[in-house]
């Protein structure tokens, strides 16, 4: 069956002459056709019997790798009139085949951004497939269908970063890739510009503490990343407006939220002597100095409940003891015993924040300022960032530079984005310091490739990133046989380029014969009928005879010629007439068939030729 129906696609797609691979003619030609060289994959889905077993149903699958080679063929079958059916070449009774295009997208995404998302992408499912249900089209269908997970999800999978696949798959093509966009622009989610000063309170300290609290609260129906170098939070889900309107309006008004928070009192944020200075002073005495606040000693830490306006408060205090405390600690020891010091910043120089980064070197930073760092040096191309920290000067380590520039990476897809600032820095880098290297011309290709050193004029370089090839010299299409300048004044000018490529292609090309008409024709095979398609006029590829009828064209070349294509001589005995090839009125084209042992010829042309 396989065998049979492949075979008859690949008879139609000759017969409407979108069959670019070997044209079989013989039996040894289609079984090396229909074994090794089909452009499609075939599997075998499910095959039904009625009850007296007579008559069987069968169903399969052909998949193509190559988007644009499936287009072409369903775009044949598909739009074919006629009933396909499969080849009777062995005398078997004629089956027809039922063609059911599917076209498919799939998208990857992790299994909590499907866990969030899962109502709207029911939602989505539901509506549009009864919409191509409703169609007048038998071949309208859609459906979203999840590749790698199931329906149902363990408690865990909406914490589950791990990718996998949902695809978007029916016809018609545009119906599909809609849907498909739809769930990309929902996949990518809302964000909020934190780059003002308001917003930007959602990055760090209790505001980014309180971003962590929403993220939690709404756990299974939102998604949110934290971008610290694009500054910007991105949320999906279907919780997604709950939780964007719940973060702007802590940023407006985060003064009266009443927080719980333990403060560690250990380095590199506070001195050891600070807890000592503490327990001197009293919580009490601090209450007072923080409006009220309740304040509660646990070990190491100070517990703290009232609103974010105290805590600041109780940090500015906190701070002040701090800086007492160090000077009280140098006052009372003496000079030969070294006194402890805190971390300081290698950025602003001042102790680190509450909201610090501490570098695989050791070194602590005010995380604000370690990212203005790694900004700063990204965008002024300071490559490989090193530790500021004194006597370090240590580069970053991939750990460290993975965790600053992708966070938690709660959206992978988003990873390329966060990264690219750093990689297009990179490279500039490295063409900067080694000029042999050169960076790919593609447009959004990164690839970077060396250049040879040979005396080869025309040598081509290839770029294992996009796969293209470039000229060795100037870094344009390879252009063997044709100096560098001459090809830069034929890619700028485009008169001179078309005049060059005539010259070069004098047997293939040439202008219509037609007076007035002024278009250019290109030869690329077949037999010796020539159409014009700008001025609708046919004509000799020989003798330039020109008509406005193609069967005066064909009579022409067996009286004049003899043969309607350089390798198709009219043989002796045989004689095409209109008989033989149907009668050709003004407007058709011959029916294909085969007349004793000679090639197929379709409208005029040899079928092994491609068309």
């Amino acid at each position: 069956a396989r065998r049979k129906a492949c075979r008859s696609i690949i008879e139609e797609l000759i017969r409407k002459r979108q069959w670019y691979g070997t044209h079989p003619t013989t039996r040894y030609e289609w079984n090396q056709v229909l074994h090794d060289n089909l452009p499609w994959q075939w599997k075998l889905l499910e095959t039904r019997s009625n009850e007296d077993r007579r008559l069987q149903t069968g169903e399969a699958e052909i998949s193509f790798a190559d988007v644009k080679c499936g287009l072409r063929v369903l775009n044949v079958l598909v739009n074919d009139e006629r009933e396909l059916r499969i080849s009777d070449v062995c005398g078997d009774p004629s089956q027809r085949i039922f063609v059911k295009p599917v076209y498919c997208i799939t998208l990857n995404i992790t299994k909590e951004i499907r866990v969030a998302c899962d109502k709207l992408i029911r939602g989505i499912n539901e509506r549009e497939s009864a919409f191509a249900a409703n169609s007048r089209d038998k071949f309208d269908s859609l459906e979203i269908v999840d590749k790698t997970w199931t329906a149902v999800y363990d408690g865990s999978d909406d914490v589950d970063t791990s990718e996998g696949e949902i695809s978007v798959q029916g016809w018609p093509i545009k119906h599909v890739e809609e849907v498909a966009m739809r769930l990309m622009s929902l996949f990518n989610g809302w964000h909020i510009d934190c780059t003002d000063e308001e917003n930007g309170r959602l990055l760090y300290g209790y505001g980014a503490r309180y971003v962590e609290y929403i993220r939690k609260k709404l756990r299974g129906s939102v998604v949110i990343d934290v971008d610290l170098l694009g500054e910007r939070i991105i949320i999906v889900g279907e919780a997604t407006s709950v939780a964007i309107d719940r973060l702007r309006f802590f940023a407006k008004n985060s003064h009266a939220y009443t927080i719980n928070q333990r403060i560690e009192i250990v380095p590199p944020r506070y001195l050891p002597f600070t807890r000592t200075v503490l327990e001197f002073i009293g919580l009490d005495i601090i209450e007072q100095i923080c409006d009220g606040a309740e304040l509660k000693r646990q070990g190491m830490h100070i517990v703290f409940h009232g609103t974010l306006q105290q805590y600041d408060l109780l940090i500015k205090c906190l701070d002040t003891i701090d800086e007492k405390s160090n000077e009280l600690q140098l006052a009372l020891l003496s000079s030969e015993i070294v006194p402890q010091s805190k971390s300081s910043c290698p950025v602003c120089l001042s102790p680190v924040s509450h909201a610090f980064y501490c570098l695989e070197c050791g070194h602590y930073y005010c995380l604000k300022c370690l990212i203005h760092q790694v900004k700063m040096a990204s965008r002024n191309r300071m490559l490989p960032i090193r530790c500021l920290s004194e006597d370090c000067d240590k580069p970053f380590s991939m750990s460290d530079i993975k965790r600053i520039f992708l966070g938690d990476a709660r959206m992978p897809w988003l990873s390329a984005k966060k990264i690219i600032s750093l990689l297009t820095s990179s490279i500039d880098c490295l063409l900067k310091n080694d000029k042999s290297l050169f960076r790919c011309p593609s447009p959004d290709c990164f690839g970077i490739f060396e250049k040879k050193t040979t005396g080869n004029t025309f040598l081509a370089v290839h770029c294992d990133s996009c796969d293209h090839e470039w000229c060795n010299a100037c870094l344009n299409e390879p252009h063997a046989g044709i100096a560098c300048d001459a090809y830069a004044l034929l890619r700028s000018d485009h008169a001179a380029s078309l005049k060059a490529y005539k010259a070069s292609h004098s047997e293939l090309v040439r202008d219509c014969p037609t007076e007035g008409c002024g278009a250019i024709i290109e030869k690329d095979g077949g037999c010796n009928h020539m159409h014009c398609t700008s001025c609708d006029t046919h004509f000799c590829w020989l003798c330039n005879y020109v008509s406005k009828s193609q069967s005066d064209i064909y009579k022409h070349l067996k009286d004049k010629h003899g043969r309607i294509g350089d390798q198709w001589v009219f043989p002796d005995g045989i004689e095409l007439q209109n008989a033989d090839l149907g009668f050709i009125e003004d407007g058709e084209l011959p029916v294909p068939h085969l007349i004793r042992d000679l090639t197929v010829c379709m409208a005029g042309r040899r079928a092994s030729d491609r068309d």
